[in-house]
């Protein structure tokens, strides 16, 4: 799944050769929007899944809001992983995993009253790679 059809195709084309599987499909979405999550899962959900694995990022410079009405940082690494493994719950399979991957982790402490960057939005100076602050 990704946002750019084409790069999306060609991943999965990629995926198919190098495993051999004809059934692998490439689908498009955005997560920052809460209607693209519904339709994806869907679409997903015709078949019992084994494994989700929610590894979308979102980085904004500036704060926006979606057509949710919800800040597009927020929505992307937040909502979007909580709200889709909600939907596919039902199609998961006896056993299935859910795997939740994240990008970066908030500089300073986290804010409960400001989860949106409603009062402050620093964008992308906010997260720090986690695995850049591991290895220095």
């Amino acid at each position: 799944m990704g946002r750019d059809p084409k790069r999306a195709e060609a991943a999965a084309a990629e995926l198919s050769r190098d495993t051999g599987n004809p059934r692998i499909e490439a689908l498009t979405a955005d997560v920052t929007r809460q209607r693209d999550l519904g339709q994806l899962a869907d679409r997903v959900a015709r078949e019992p899944l084994h494994v989700l694995i929610n590894n979308a990022g979102v980085t904004r410079s500036r704060r926006e809001l979606t057509e949710d009405g919800v800040e597009a940082t927020f929505a992307g690494n937040v909502v979007a992983p909580y709200l889709l493994t909600r939907l596919l719950r039902p199609a998961l399979a006896p056993g299935a995993r859910v795997v939740n991957i994240t990008g970066g982790v908030p500089k300073g402490g986290l804010d409960l009253d400001n989860l949106q960057g409603e009062r402050s939005f620093v964008g992308c100076r906010s997260t720090t790679s986690a695995s850049s602050r591991r290895w220095r």
